[in-house]
């Protein structure tokens, strides 16, 4: 235990971000309120009408990464059946011949907890895989992703860290403006499929408070993932304050924070009070 602390206060110590706002981000967890939504089962998706959905969406809102999607959505987007994606891995395990090199044992663990990752280099060198829940999620993860991959070629900051949050903030925030666009086919999925993540978050957050109270030993998935976490949180705070904007309106906010990363800054800034 003494162990884990040490290696995470050392990983203070050596990123400028946390240097800088670890205590207000410690604050902020600490002061989240954490009433979980309500949840419910979700009607079957196929994973041909998730893509759809997503290129429809892209096509209406994101038209200048279309041709990107469009070229590239059969040979570098994989969805992955549950089944497939477990025989890839008793393969790997049993030292089998597979036909996907770029794909190791770890990733293929990632994404049955993740649902959803983008291997990038740069915008000819890329990869991503989505777990198909065979529901709204699959569509909500694949667009995560997608708002990843759009923001990669602008995403510069002077430390790794404040990137992957931002980086988070943008593809949960598109996530949530693709829930809106789907909201009057698929109503009240759009709603259970949302609760699902911030439900994961509120969890998270609750054992971190859980832990600083001192009712736990083991080290909250919070502080190991924050950037997921926060990111997530700030994505609610900025998609909170768009409201009584059109969709239109609220799709070009993201394209604005994608294009210009330091907008975004003044969002989390404000509100976390960074």
């Amino acid at each position: 235990m003494q162990e884990k602390l040490q290696y995470l206060m050392n990983s203070v110590k050596d990123d400028e971000f946390l240097q800088e706002y670890g205590n207000l981000y410690h604050r902020w967890l600490l002061s989240t309120q954490t009433s979980s939504a309500a949840q419910g089962p979700l009607q079957s998706m196929p994973a041909p009408a998730a893509k759809a959905l997503v290129e429809q969406f892209i096509t209406t809102y994101f038209r200048d990464s279309l041709d990107d999607y469009e070229k590239n959505k059969k040979q570098k987007i994989r969805i992955w059946k549950e089944e497939a994606l477990i025989q890839f891995i008793n393969d790997l395990k049993a030292g089998n011949p597979v036909t996907i090199s770029n794909f190791t044992l770890t990733d293929a663990y990632d994404l049955f907890r993740a649902k959803g990752s983008l291997f990038y280099m740069n915008e000819r060198c890329w990869q991503m895989d989505i777990l198909d829940q065979n529901t709204f999620a699959t569509a909500r993860t694949l667009f995560h992703e997608w708002t990843h991959k759009m923001d990669n070629d602008y995403n510069f900051f002077a430390t790794e860290i404040e990137a992957d949050i931002l980086s988070e903030a943008k593809a949960f925030y598109g996530s949530f403006l693709l829930g809106e666009y789907a909201y009057d086919n698929f109503g009240s999925d759009v709603s259970l499929s949302y609760d699902q993540i911030g439900n994961a978050t509120i969890t998270s957050i609750r054992q971190y408070q859980q832990f600083f109270k001192g009712n736990q030993l083991e080290i909250p998935e919070a502080w190991k993932d924050y950037p997921h976490i926060l990111g997530y949180l700030i994505a609610d705070c900025w998609y909170k304050s768009q409201e009584g904007k059109t969709l239109s309106e609220k799709c070009v906010s993201l394209n604005e924070a994608i294009e210009n990363p330091r907008s975004l800054q003044k969002i989390y800034r404000k509100k976390v009070q960074f």
